[in-house]
């Protein structure tokens, strides 16, 4: 974690911390400048009304994210009153994600709503929220015009929002179409294959040039179709916070490192 990650987090170092020292520590472990997730285990809970929102640090390459995972109106909302900061900031840059569910026919629908500032990411339960909709406090949030978007190959996730809910997400950047004008180097990054005319820029590359992580292999799960699940594993919250959160964090370092501006 940086060293101003605790205060960015909204801790002192005492008692009003966002989760306690004993807390995380039965999460994982630190090793070896390194974090070690516990063991994972599904807790026997009957999948009956609705998932409580639990508030979990995930671990990126030693930097550690708080992320709510919750389908509860007042919880988002409280996740989106501490992004926005105080005063609220204007032209605010958000990573986004969405998990989606294979309905019968073929068709999708969303199944979570990934968002992420700085190390705050928050994992919404679509499928278990009013009925399956999406509140109107995200809702709002996700068409104010002074939000930047970002994603790789965002389109897909504004027009499944879009068919879903209703919602035109107007400020959404891709950054697999952005990164090459950034600087000379990512041109390799961008545009169609010169033969099968898809884009042959993933995430996981973008995130190895960007980031100067040419070893990353980004985490995979057993079953991405099990989205609907009551409870998420361990290893699902941490694969959805980690593409949230590399979105955000792959724009901020475009404006920082090479001065590109959104």
């Amino acid at each position: 974690m940086s060293e101003d990650a605790s205060k960015d987090a909204g801790g002192d170092g005492g008692a009003n911390d966002w989760m306690s020292w004993p807390e995380m520590s039965r999460l994982g472990s630190w090793g070896d400048n390194s974090w070690t997730p516990a063991p994972e285990i599904t807790p026997q809970i009957p999948p009956t009304g609705t998932p409580p929102t639990r508030h979990e640090w995930d671990s990126f390459q030693g930097e550690l994210l708080l992320t709510t995972v919750t389908c509860d109106v007042a919880a988002a909302a409280s996740y989106l009153e501490e992004i926005r900061g105080n005063p609220p900031q204007r032209c605010v840059i958000i990573g986004l994600d969405t998990e989606w569910k294979k309905l019968d026919g073929g068709a999708f629908t969303t199944a979570f709503l990934q968002l992420c500032v700085g190390i705050h990411v928050l994992v919404f339960q679509v499928l278990y929220a009013n009925g399956g909709d999406l509140p109107a406090v995200l809702k709002r949030f996700l068409i104010e015009e002074d939000h930047i978007f970002t994603g790789a190959h965002i389109e897909n996730d504004v027009k499944q929002l879009r068919d879903d809910f209703g919602i035109i997400i107007s400020n959404s950047i891709d950054l697999q179409l952005v990164v090459r004008k950034a600087a000379p180097r990512y041109e390799y990054l961008s545009g169609p294959h010169p033969i099968f005319k898809v884009r042959s820029s993933s995430l996981e590359k973008i995130t190895k040039a960007v980031l100067c992580l040419p070893h990353l292999r980004k985490s995979e799960i057993a079953d991405q179709d099990n989205w609907h699940a009551w409870y998420l594993l361990p290893s699902q919250v941490n694969y959805t916070a980690t593409d949230a959160y590399l979105s955000y964090e792959i724009t901020k370092q475009l404006e920082i490192k090479d001065g590109y501006r959104f």
